[in-house]
């Protein structure tokens, strides 16, 4: 099934690697501390994977938001969302999959 999912990843990053469904996702910087992307997907069955690694400075705190819907169904929105801190090596990550 086809699949519109926004992401909008919020925090003070240095770098990040994002995937969704195993795919590189490029995210475009607002200028200010957030990150965004509209990607359409092919997803088979109910579930999305996700995994990110973000980079940054000790203690900031990261937020991200997926906005989910289906190109047959108007009406479908599905919101998932995150968060982490990164910690002493500088680093955080997520891996997850998401029931759709």
């Amino acid at each position: 099934m086809r699949y519109k999912v926004k992401s909008v990843l919020e925090g003070y990053l240095t770098s990040y690697y994002y995937f969704l469904e195993g795919r590189s996702i490029f995210l475009s910087y607002d200028g200010d501390r957030t990150y965004l992307s509209t990607d359409y997907l092919d997803i088979p069955g109910n579930k999305l994977d996700i995994a990110m690694q973000v980079f940054g400075y000790d203690g900031a705190a990261w937020k991200l938001k997926l906005v989910i819907t289906k190109d047959e169904d108007p009406k479908y929105n599905n919101e998932k969302n995150y968060c982490g801190t990164i910690i002493k090596n500088q680093t955080d990550s997520l891996k997850e999959t998401a029931d759709l």
